[in-house]
């Protein structure tokens, strides 16, 4: 017995030491710890429901939110305070069920913040010269905003599309994809595979949740506007999958405000 818990602690030893050794494989393991992700989140959902509470009565809520919206007010709650706790305290079981440290380094924060910008930037043009491509005046984005025209809604819009961005990432790709491997992990069976079709079943949900076809209160079915959802919820699947929940969301709020222009 003394001699396996001595050969383990050498291997982790080893592990450590290649990952110091490495600045990629530090910043990548510090990147997909959760004290990042939930400190990302709860800025930006601090920020943005502060908006909707001390701003312009021009914010629209969107896919996932709209969806809530309508959930809920069968009970007579409030939106604007029961999602954002129930996605923060969504965050903060997570965090306290892995064990991680609440510390994080300067460095790693910028440096998702900037291949977040990086990414989600190059997604968002990649969906828009596939739209113009093939699917021209197929698509109308209803946070569509012009600087001269509308600068009125230019902060909730943004607020909008950011907040929706986080309640998304943690519903679907931590709470759906997270907790769909986590259970074929303890049956026995998640391979490659099974992580593979799971992360299609959850970015065709995530497409879906923006219609009505699953949404009462959401747009009118569109092939296009479908699968370029689709297609940008499997690339957050994938992040999510290898890098972590932290650069998920911040590739996802990047495109969809890049989307916004």
């Amino acid at each position: 017995m003394n001699s396996a818990r001595t050969e383990s602690a050498k291997v982790r030893r080893e592990v450590s030491n290649r990952v110091r050794t490495n600045p990629w494989k530090q910043y990548f393991a510090d990147g997909a710890r959760t004290a990042p992700a939930v400190l990302i989140a709860g800025v930006l959902m601090l920020a943005c429901e502060l908006v909707y509470l001390f701003g312009p009565r021009t914010m629209t809520r969107c896919g996932l939110e709209k969806w809530f919206d309508w959930l809920i007010s069968h009970v007579h709650l409030n939106q604007i305070l029961v999602l954002p706790v129930l996605t923060l305290g969504v965050l903060l079981a997570w965090h306290y069920r892995r064990g991680d440290s609440w510390r994080v380094k300067s460095q790693t924060m910028l440096a998702l913040i900037g291949e977040s910008i990086a990414i989600g930037l190059v997604l968002a043009v990649i969906v828009k010269v596939f739209r113009l491509a093939s699917f021209t005046g197929a698509i109308e984005n209803e946070f569509a905003w012009s600087i001269a025209a509308q600068m009125n809604l230019a902060i909730p819009s943004l607020a909008a599309v950011v907040s929706a961005s986080i309640h998304e990432e943690v519903f679907f790709r931590l709470g759906m994809l997270g907790g769909g491997i986590a259970l074929a992990r303890r049956l026995g069976f998640c391979h490659r595979n099974v992580q593979a079709g799971l992360v299609v079943v959850v970015s065709l949900l995530f497409a879906a949740i923006h219609y009505s076809m699953l949404n009462p209160v959401g747009e009118s079915i569109d092939v296009a506007g479908f699968f370029c959802r689709f297609g940008v919820g499997m690339v957050f699947g994938t992040v999510y999958l290898s890098r972590g929940l932290a650069l998920a969301i911040g590739i996802h709020c990047v495109y969809n405000v890049v989307s916004l222009l």
